[in-house]
């Protein structure tokens, strides 16, 4: 049984890298067809930190997903599933809010002008929105750990995380969250 774990933690190590990678692989390949290849670099090193917290953190929700399927898989419980499907739909919603600011490099290719001025205008809160939308997706898949007891108690790199009270981190991180976009919004009027 000990193998099996660290072969799904080195496994979901494997998944979540996979992911980051071809995250920003989509970055790179949306950005060079609806401009060019110059552009996709020079945008990524002009928002370089921002890229970087959102393949990072989606790579890591990615990675904790895998982790917890597998766990849920060689410890037979049930009642886990719900709730990994729902941190599943945090982490496409986060994509998804990160990448809407690609829209508008594809945008003015297909016609609505009005609407990539709209989206460059709040590039920098579309961003924040999917930075802050992984850190809610990853806080909720490690809170699903520690209340399925998917970890290992005794060592490990995540220990001092589990005895944290995570569901009290998230009543705080979620409307924090929540509050951070909103001012990140309404400072771009």
């Amino acid at each position: 049984m000990e193998n099996r774990k660290k072969g799904a933690v080195v496994k979901a190590v494997f998944i979540g890298l996979l992911a980051g990678i071809a995250l920003l692989s989509v970055y790179f390949v949306v950005v060079s067809l609806a401009n060019s290849v110059e552009h996709a670099v020079q945008e990524f090193f002009r928002i370089w930190q921002w890229i970087t917290a959102l393949v990072a953190g989606f790579g890591i929700q990615v990675g904790l997903y895998a982790y917890i399927r597998e766990a849920i898989k060689i410890r037979k419980l049930a009642g886990a599933t719900t709730s990994i499907t729902a941190a599943g739909g945090v982490s496409t919603s986060s994509m998804l809010a990160c990448c809407a600011h690609h829209l508008t490099d594809v945008l003015p290719i297909i016609g609505i002008s009005a609407a990539s001025i709209f989206l460059n205008k709040y590039q920098e809160s579309f961003l924040l929105t999917g930075v802050l939308s992984n850190l809610a997706g990853i806080l909720i898949m490690l809170r699903i750990m520690q209340t399925n007891r998917l970890y290992n108690e005794q060592k490990g790199a995540l220990r001092a995380i589990f005895k944290v009270n995570l569901r009290k981190v998230l009543y705080f991180a979620i409307p924090a969250s929540l509050i951070l976009i909103a001012i990140s919004f309404i400072k771009t009027l």
